[in-house]
């Protein structure tokens, strides 16, 4: 639909009718990449030291949260690619973990375009 044309605005009413209270709304891009979305590592309280830090998009999974890509066709095929396992098989693989996650009992996966 048209830009303004309120589909989030309605992902989201329907959420908030159906008990889901916690909706992540991404704007995506062509500059997005999976870092971002999934999670990376940075640096721990020492100096050396590093930590993996969950991304948005990786929390919302695990917790069994809607997410709503605005935009999901301008995202970069890298993206698109992470995110196919959760649509075929409600499974999220972490790259810089090397480990495979189970979405998470109530978990949605929307996208809006716009025209």
């Amino acid at each position: 639909g048209l830009a303004g044309s309120g589909k989030s605005a309605v992902i989201e009413e329907v959420a908030s009718i159906t008990g889901n209270h916690d909706v992540l709304v991404l704007h995506l891009d062509d500059q997005a990449d999976s870092k971002t979305l999934l999670g990376q590592y940075v640096c721990g309280p020492k100096p050396g030291e590093f930590r993996w830090q969950p991304g948005s998009f990786t929390q919302a999974v695990l917790r069994g949260m809607w997410v709503v890509i605005e935009d999901v066709d301008l995202a970069p095929f890298e993206v698109l690619a992470a995110l196919a396992p959760l649509l075929e098989e409600r499974q999220l693989y972490l790259p810089g973990q090397g480990i495979l996650l189970e979405a998470a009992p109530g978990f949605q996966l929307l996208g809006t375009v716009s025209a």
